[in-house]
């Protein structure tokens, strides 16, 4: 059924204002599996609209092509490589100090970070993070990337919420968007509105484009707020926490579950505090194969678990 509720648009000559725009609650489309760098059969030329950008084109080259440099010729082991040398260069030479120069390479690192993440979400969709044995993609970031628990789940999160956004991430490859705007985004809409968000996603896009960072959270938040008032009771609650233990035929067990903020957040110290340290020897070298996050999770919570048996009222 479509409804009209409010939502961010800024009218000429103002910053942040309200408009009305038409919502049928359906779904957007998620990104489709296109043949990527992880295919057999690669691509050797770029495509720019994201959502062709993995399809073979037939359009006939421009004639000066044949004469220019292009920058996307060759492999992309061939472009790290270029791109390994230029950072060994600037490693030796130094950033200067200056206003300008590191603005601009923080430019660079931002639209690289935009490439990476659209990266991430094919590499999720597909699952290979399980051919490197891990057991989530944020496990796989733990382990393999060298993030820690918080940047890990945090860098999972952003993964989740873009891979329902396209717009969101085609803007931010376009540095139409920051990583900081992106990281707005996705901080102030609730779980709730994610697929609401995502019929919204180009108008909002357009509107905080041009908008600094204090202000593209002004205007989310209004966005926000306007699809709240068009929330009944009973989409305006989060998902209740809930935890299932089930038990499998070979007699292991499975454990899922979910937790708002607060819990989680009681949940986490609690397993940093319980945390075993992998064994090393005399010269602080591991001994034996390294825990995944996901077998240090494990391991935590059996000794909280311990903990609370061995301590509860009675026990001998």
């Amino acid at each position: 059924m479509s409804v009209l509720i409010p939502t961010v648009c800024r009218p000429q000559g103002s910053a942040v204002g309200v408009g009305r725009v038409l919502l049928d609650g359906s779904r957007s489309d998620r990104f489709r599996l296109s043949n990527g760098p992880n295919d057999p059969l690669a691509l050797s030329h770029p495509i720019r609209t994201l959502e062709h950008m993995f399809e073979a084109s037939t359009a006939p080259e421009p004639a000066s092509s044949v004469t220019e440099p292009r920058l996307c010729s060759g492999s992309f082991e061939a472009l790290f490589d270029q791109l390994s040398g230029l950072v060994a260069a600037l490693a030796e030479c130094g950033v200067p100090a200056d206003s300008s120069a590191l603005v601009g390479l923080r430019a660079q690192i931002d639209r690289l970070s935009s490439m990476v993440a659209e990266a991430e979400i094919r590499f999720d969709q597909a699952e290979l993070w399980r051919d490197a044995g891990s057991g989530s993609l944020r496990g796989w970031m733990a382990d393999h990337c060298g993030l820690g628990r918080r940047a890990a789940t945090a860098e999972a999160r952003r993964v989740e919420r873009l891979e329902q956004w396209p717009a969101v991430v085609q803007a931010w490859i376009d540095a139409r968007l920051s990583a900081a705007q992106v990281d707005v985004i996705i901080g102030a809409v609730p779980r709730r509105f994610v697929a609401l968000f995502a019929d919204h996603a180009e108008s909002v896009v357009d509107i905080i484009g041009s908008l600094d960072v204090t202000n593209t959270e002004v205007a989310i938040r209004q966005w926000v707020r306007c699809a709240e008032n068009a929330d009944g009771p009973e989409q305006f609650r989060e998902p209740a926490s809930g935890l299932h233990l089930d038990r499998l035929l070979d007699g292991r067990f499975v454990l899922n579950g979910q937790f708002d903020s607060a819990q989680a957040a009681i949940i986490d110290a609690a397993l940093r505090d319980f945390d075993v340290p992998d064994p090393v020897d005399a010269d602080g070298r591991p001994i034996g194969e390294t825990r995944s996050l996901a077998q240090r999770n494990a391991d935590e919570l059996l000794e909280v678990c311990r903990f609370a048996v061995a301590h509860r009222q009675g026990a001998g």
